[in-house]
């Protein structure tokens, strides 16, 4: 499309005003269309009182000269708000019967320091490390090379060659490309579980896969080249925190759209979007606003999009069919804590910490979707310290506490107001008592705020069926070229977000 056409972006989400503002630094009329009252969706940092907490997301990775870095750059937002963590993170083994720590490490941040720490701990697995973090960087700078080729084709040509004949390419021909990205030729078709059987410590393969509940897959459904590309970006390149809070990024990227001219508008949700020839041409909210366009970027789930906004008859059934089949990653419930000690002198000095009840995934996600309330005691969670990292989100010598519990949509939506909030306190309670007979911190008697988020608020602030925390699951079935893709059957519509294929 031509420069200056109108641009609709649908959902001021974190990619959708990445695209916002990208498209707007291009030329592009842009108008992003919100349906709540604020930017951001998981991605947004709240005040109460004195301290400051954050929505969902907290931390980034991808960090990379060429994955996260040269898009910061393209829509100019100022990399001095970013601050790497000194801990990748800790990860703690409890006993589900006495709700007691066994096994303890806290992995320091960095590819070298967290491959000696590694080597430190296992001494006897030396082999086994050096040749999982080869493949882990071989895999992970080819996952770079693919996003350097998206984003500038003929600059790295001497890439482009090989990933279109790995892409469209047969027989011989096929093999050039299949040899320039081994790695993910090698990994793509295995799942992380098969990938790590070489392994034979318990506790190194355990935290070699404690990022597992980041995208709320087990070991044996996740494809060892997705889950460990994402691994690629938090060791060599993360763990990354936002000073003062993600909301200072989303006003980050929220100047360069209104700087060039783009406009954001707030609670517009999308009732219905017309098209004609095969192009969308306006978009209708429920306020009864109707804004025109040349083309829409669409950063939401694409089941409201297809199934609830564009008439079935404007699309092929077997695209409608395929958007049915979308499988959503869990939700999760948070409980939110401002405590008036500082869970460091508890011995907590990472940012994040998991805590397990096995060191097998699959136990553990069992346990997760079995939706059994006695079993609450024995699931796993995540204790994320927000002030450990930036001392302005709490007054000196206090902690603000996100503990954080996968768990499915189930019944949340269908209880009553009273039945909503009774089973909201009483899982609320489960995960406060259990944490601190595991961790030992006195959180109860020190609380000072406290409140929760459920799988049913995750949904109402992100529109993502089920609440999903990672957007569609990113198992065997809707990784790579089986992820929907970003271009849909509709000439001018294209999607963006967790729900959709990257790129490359």
């Amino acid at each position: 499309m031509p420069n200056k056409n109108n641009i609709i972006v649908i959902g001021a989400g974190i990619s959708g005003l990445t695209a916002a503002a990208y498209l707007a630094k291009k030329g592009y009329n842009v108008t992003v269309l919100e349906k709540i009252h604020q930017p951001g969706g998981f991605v947004h940092s709240f005040k109460r009182k004195e301290y400051r907490f954050e929505a969902s997301t907290h931390q980034i990775c991808g960090m990379h000269p060429r994955y996260l870095i040269p898009l910061l750059e393209s829509i100019d937002v100022d990399k001095n708000l970013f601050v790497r963590s000194k801990t990748l993170f800790e990860c703690i083994k409890f006993d589900d019967e006495k709700n007691v720590m066994e096994d303890r490490f806290l992995i320091p941040s960095g590819f070298d320091a967290i491959k000696k720490t590694l080597h430190t701990l296992f001494p006897e697995e030396q082999k086994s490390i050096d040749s999982y973090f080869e493949k882990l960087n071989g895999l992970g700078e080819e996952v770079c090379v693919l996003k350097s080729v998206t984003r500038n084709p003929l600059k790295y040509i001497i890439h482009t060659i090989p990933a279109l004949l790995l892409k469209n390419g047969k027989g011989i021909i096929r093999q050039i490309g299949k040899k320039h990205f081994k790695n993910i030729v090698l990994l793509k078709n295995i799942s992380n579980k098969e990938a790590t059987e070489y392994i034979k410590n318990e506790n190194l393969k355990w935290i070699l896969n404690t990022y597992l509940p980041y995208i709320a897959c087990t070991s044996s459904e996740v494809s060892a080249a997705a889950f460990m590309a994402m691994n690629f970006m938090y060791f060599k390149s993360g763990p990354y925190l936002i000073k003062e809070g993600t909301t200072n990024l989303i006003k980050n990227i929220i100047q360069t759209i209104e700087k060039n001219g783009g406009t954001i508008k707030y609670n517009q949700a999308v009732k219905k979007v017309s098209i004609e020839n095969n192009k969308a041409y306006s978009v209708e909210t429920s306020s009864g606003n109707i804004y025109k366009c040349d083309g829409i970027l669409a950063a939401m789930n694409p089941n409201d999009l297809f199934l609830k906004f564009i008439e079935k008859d404007k699309l092929p059934q077997k695209y409608i069919d395929s958007i049915e089949k979308i499988e959503y990653s869990l939700s999760v419930f948070q409980v939110y804590l401002a405590l008036k000690i500082d869970i460091k002198d508890y011995g907590f000095n990472s940012c994040t910490t998991f805590v397990e009840p096995s060191k097998d995934s699959d136990e553990n996600f069992k346990r997760i979707y079995s939706n059994v309330e006695q079993d609450r005691n024995k699931t796993s969670f995540i204790i994320t310290n927000y002030s450990n990292y930036d001392t302005t989100a709490a007054p000196k010598g206090h902690s603000v506490v996100c503990i954080a519990e996968l768990m499915t949509m189930s019944d949340w939506e269908t209880l009553s107001k009273e039945e909503y909030n009774r089973k909201k306190q009483e899982i609320e309670k489960i995960i406060i008592d259990k944490t601190e007979k595991i961790t030992g911190i006195p959180i109860k008697e020190n609380i000072v705020l406290k409140f929760s988020a459920t799988p049913s608020t995750m949904k109402k602030y992100s529109s993502i069926p089920e609440g999903a925390m990672a957007g569609a699951k990113i198992n065997f079935n809707q990784s790579f070229e089986k992820r929907t893709p970003l271009e849909t059957p509709i000439g001018n519509i294209f999607l963006a977000g967790a729900t959709v294929a990257n790129p490359e």
